[in-house]
């Protein structure tokens, strides 16, 4: 008949469940511009990791960022104490790296066992991520 189209389905697929949950959670954004944003990196400041005085080694951390949001972290720099301090930092950095990409900035929880690696992580992160903001 005059004036109807083909239903929806026949230009597109059927939705799946795992569609259906995914775009159920997945964020929105609406565009601010028609071209997106690059990503860019940015290295932050060498924290020193201490505590009380006492010096445990140093950390610097580059962050790849979208927009303002963490997409990626690498460690540049990780220079140690002892081999306490590598256990440590050897625990603590993946765990660190996955919470910054987690929540997308340095608004992290840190590592039970590694406050003082954490801090210093999560000063070096926000360092970088402020040259973003800058």
């Amino acid at each position: 008949a005059l004036g109807t189209t083909p239903p929806p389905a026949a230009t597109t697929p059927p939705a799946t469940a795992t569609d259906s949950a995914a775009a159920s959670t997945a964020p929105t954004r609406t565009p601010t511009t028609s071209t997106s944003t690059a990503a860019q990196q940015v290295t932050g400041s060498l924290q020193q990791i201490t505590e009380r005085g006492r010096q445990y080694g140093q950390i610097q951390v580059k962050a790849t960022v979208k927009g303002s949001t963490v997409i990626g972290v690498e460690i540049t720099q990780l220079d140690l104490a002892d081999n306490r301090s590598q256990s440590i930092a050897d625990y603590a950095v993946p765990q660190l790296e996955q919470q910054s990409i987690d929540v997308g900035s340095a608004q992290i929880d840190g590592v039970s066992g590694a406050t003082y690696t954490s801090g210093a992580y999560a000063t070096s992160l926000q360092a970088a991520l402020d040259q973003v903001r800058a």
